[in-house]
């Protein structure tokens, strides 16, 4: 039967792995993704949150010049 001082580190170990799992599993998936991606987008593009916000704004007026011109 373990003594108490190898339980603690047990618990300690344990511990760590599930703080080393719950900050590091987000930046985990998005390195594997942008690694694996091809083409590799630019650092920049893939932290910026203004890229994506653009990107978002041009495509809503496309769609409301669509919508408005009975495109859709």
């Amino acid at each position: 039967m373990p003594s108490e001082e190898t339980k603690e580190r047990i618990i300690k170990g344990i511990e760590l792995g599930r703080t080393i799992l719950h900050y590091g599993w987000i930046p985990l998936i998005i390195y594997i993704g942008y690694t694996r991606s091809n083409p590799q987008p630019s650092l920049i593009k893939l932290i910026s949150p203004l890229h994506d916000i653009r990107h978002t704004c041009v495509y809503l007026v496309n769609i409301d010049v669509l919508i408005h011109f009975g495109l859709v």
